[in-house]
């Protein structure tokens, strides 16, 4: 089962990384239906936003199981 961070992000666009969980969210969906964005200055360099702008929570891939799970890979 992947394991991801959890990360969060306000209106100010202020991202923090909050907390690890373990989840079987199957990636490939997570890759179609959460939004994108690169992530600089934190462990993982790739999350997953429940919406587009503003606040927001994300999940990351973390980055000691980043090689790709059985689902897909980053792209």
């Amino acid at each position: 089962m992947p394991n991801y961070a959890v990360y969060t992000r306000t209106s100010a666009e202020h991202v923090v990384r909050v907390r690890n969980l373990s989840t079987s969210y199957p990636y490939d969906l997570l890759k179609l239906h959460f939004h994108k964005e690169s992530l600089t200055g934190f462990p993982e360099n790739t999350v997953f936003w429940i919406n587009r702008e503003g606040p927001s929570v994300g999940f990351a891939l973390r980055s000691d199981t980043q090689n790709p799970p059985a689902q897909g890979g980053l792209k």
